[in-house]
């Protein structure tokens, strides 16, 4: 048969399928870039490959307001994007881009460049909105801007206009929103001739920003802006995404949350007099809750839920739940669901980050936090008020003190389908060798466990900087390296033999921590191997796994290759 008659053949045949099995067949083309081949084929399958072809597409933001240039996408694609990618800046490529100290005082141009640049944000907002509302199928947003220690033009601002942002926010079928990357430029202010949004219904709004990030954390406008774009999403929101620096804790328990399944917040603790307890008690459809709130410099940790306030709300539905510097005495832990399936309670950032190398990370960004840290008794005494009998990934972080190991034997009686265990242990005052067979002898009844992650506090743990160049480019401190590292690794493998043995047969890995500053891994991972028969008769041992390895960057939904 002629190839031009088989190849007819087989888009006879394609075009006998009704569209949702050619776009299953073209969804398994999409990762292996043969359905860019296919649809070269003929203008039939062109056509039919497009709303897969172009479901997700990245344009560059600047210069986005010459939508008919090679710098936007086609008007011809428009109808088939569903998921739209902005990367870079969002500025005019035609302004002239200069500062006040490139006029005399007197120069009539140093008042009116700010205007033209208000005029040209105005003008890439308008821009954008047509363009978007020209989107029938778009769905989601994703914004990337740069950050400020990236090589870009100073005199390019890094975040959106209000004018972008608005126009962004405002298309008609967006349902999720995120953005990566500061939100306004630090020196914007919120424009005197703002109106109320009209904003699309969306479901998901994030916000991500790096946590080591220069000062001011967030912007005038930021402040201002953000309860005007929450105001109008409260009703709809399903994820929220926010540093707590631009987070409005005194206005958000004026509204109600009822859709809203999920929380997270990031950043420094709120100065607000409101317990927080008030605005999650507008949430009462929460499912996950994260709360990374780290402690600024000579404050203590508040209770979410103080005792003096009466009852207030309870989460039935609440399966996933983070907090920063829990209190002993918070009220929050005795009104948690028992269908809760996990639960961390910990340092942010990690307690030994501020008390080794990590720390310049935190003073180079200007911030000043504490870390307080819990003793494993005011520890036992919050996990004491927990009821949640099915509770299967638990973290922990805190000091030993008495003795420590009645806190493992509580939470291997308490929460016996423990699945994951994730433990930052530091030892006690005094404290030179880690008790591994009581804490094993403490844990060995949980017969579900498949991962345990553990910080023990080893002395030998080498510098958090030994993989720095100030080790190499010395040639006497390369034996010190050396030594370092071979020395904790061997106790690292002797602990995770330790464990693999006495711990349950179910046991499948055991990650122990080695934190080093900079470096591709913070968790050494060993699987656990189990032989029967042979000479030796039964034996365990731990097997310590490679990394980098391609498809091995996590265990159960926990990075090997950071501790945050």
């Amino acid at each position: 048969m002629p190839v031009a008659a088989v190849a007819l053949h087989a888009t006879d045949a394609l075009q006998r399928l009704d569209n949702d099995c050619l776009r299953i067949i073209f969804e398994l083309l999409r990762p292996t870039q043969d359905l860019h081949s296919l649809s070269l084929t003929c203008k039939w399958l062109r056509e039919a490959c497009m709303p897969v072809l172009f479901h997700t597409c990245t344009v560059r933001s600047f210069g986005i307001d010459r939508p008919d240039g090679p710098s936007f996408l086609p008007r011809t694609l428009w109808p088939h994007v569903c998921v739209l990618i902005f990367s870079g800046s969002f500025s005019r490529p035609d302004l002239p881009r200069y500062t006040d100290e490139d006029f005399s005082p007197f120069d009539p141009e140093r008042k009116l460049a700010p205007l033209r640049r208000i005029a040209a944000a105005k003008q890439v907002g308008q821009c954008l909105r047509d363009v978007l509302h020209s989107m029938p199928a778009l769905h989601t947003i994703y914004v990337f801007t740069p950050h400020g220690d990236i090589m870009v033009d100073p005199l390019r601002p890094l975040g959106l206009s209000w004018y972008v942002l608005e126009a962004l926010l405002s298309s008609p079928l967006l349902r999720h929103f995120s953005i990566s990357g500061p939100l306004c430029n630090a020196g914007d202010e919120l424009p005197e001739d703002v109106q109320p949004p009209v904003l699309s219904p969306l479901s998901t709004f994030e916000y991500l920003l790096r946590d080591q990030r220069d000062l001011p954390r967030a912007s005038n406008m930021e402040k201002e802006g953000m309860p005007l774009i929450l105001s109008r999403l409260h009703d709809h929101l399903e994820r929220l995404v926010l540093p707590s620096e631009s987070t409005p804790f005194d206005m958000m328990h004026l509204w109600e949350w009822s859709a809203l399944r999920e929380l997270s917040l990031r950043g420094e603790a709120p100065s607000s007099s409101l317990p927080l307890v008030q605005m999650l008690s507008k949430m009462p459809r929460l499912r996950e809750l994260s709360l990374l709130l780290a402690q600024p410099a000579n404050a203590s940790p508040q209770p979410i839920w103080p005792r003096s306030l009466p009852y207030l709300c309870e989460w039935r539905d609440l399966e996933d739940l983070t907090v920063a510097h829990p209190h002993p005495e918070d009220e929050i832990y005795a009104h948690l669901p028992r269908s809760l399936r996990r639960l961390a309670l910990r340092c942010w950032p990690r307690y030994y980050k501020h008390h080794t190398g990590f720390n310049k990370d935190l003073l180079e960004a200007g911030v000043h936090w504490s870390s307080p840290l819990l003793s494993s008794s005011e520890m036992l005494h919050i996990m004491r008020k927990i009821d949640a009998p099915y509770l299967r990934h638990l973290e922990l972080e805190f000091r030993a003190d008495g003795d420590g190991n009645e806190l493992f034997r509580y939470v291997a009686t308490a929460f016996p389908r423990l699945s994951v265990l994730r433990v930052h242990r530091y030892r006690a005052s005094g404290e030179t060798k880690v008790p591994l067979a009581a804490i094993a002898a403490a844990l060995s009844t949980l017969g579900n466990l498949r991962l345990i992650m553990l910080h023990l506090d080893f002395d030998d743990l080498p510098d958090v900087d030994v993989y720095q160049r100030k080790y190499y480019s010395d040639p006497q401190r390369r034996p010190q390296r050396k030594e370092q590292v071979r020395t904790s690794n061997a106790t690292l493998l002797h602990a995770a033999n330790l464990f693999a043995r006495r711990l349950s047969s179910s046991l499948e890995y055991i990650c122990l921590l080695m934190p080093l500053h900079n470096y591709i891994q913070q968790w050494v991972p060993f699987r656990v191997i189990r032989s029967t028969g042979g000479e030796t008769g039964n034996s365990t041992s731990a097997e310590r796994l490679p990394v980098p390895t391609h498809g091995f960057d996590a265990l159960h939904d926990y990075s090997i290759r950071e501790d945050d």
